[in-house]
């Protein structure tokens, strides 16, 4: 079971992240943003964040970036539904800042499982 910080301002989308990594075993912490993503950041550990690249308080990228500094060997997860993810130069960038996995919105249940699974081994 990993402890899970998932970081979004879509309430649906964090309902059914949330739903379906407790359905995996996983144990998951909510944030609608990343200026509250990193409150709670620093004051409690996590195996794994999961953040959306477009948020209004604090864009995902800066929130990676912050919270790499944080903690340099935390495995994260980019998502976006409004930033063209596929593309070569995107993974390139998010991943140079920390990223291990990107994901384009919508994606499914086993997608996300097995994503979380690539990031946390």
């Amino acid at each position: 079971m990993a402890r899970i910080l998932v970081v979004d301002d879509d309430k649906l989308f964090l309902q059914f992240v949330r739903d379906t990594l407790n359905n995996g075993g996983h144990q998951v912490v909510e944030a609608s943003g990343g200026m509250k993503a990193m409150e709670i950041m620093e004051s409690e550990a996590f195996d794994l964040l999961i953040v959306d690249v477009v948020m209004p308080d604090k864009g995902g990228i800066e929130t990676m970036i912050d919270a790499h500094a944080l903690s340099h060997e935390l495995p994260i997860i980019m998502v976006s539904g409004k930033v063209p993810t596929n593309t070569e130069a995107f993974r390139r960038l998010v991943q140079k800042f920390g990223a291990r996995e990107v994901l384009s919105k919508p994606f499914d249940e086993a997608t996300l499982l097995s994503t979380v699974d690539d990031a946390l081994s």
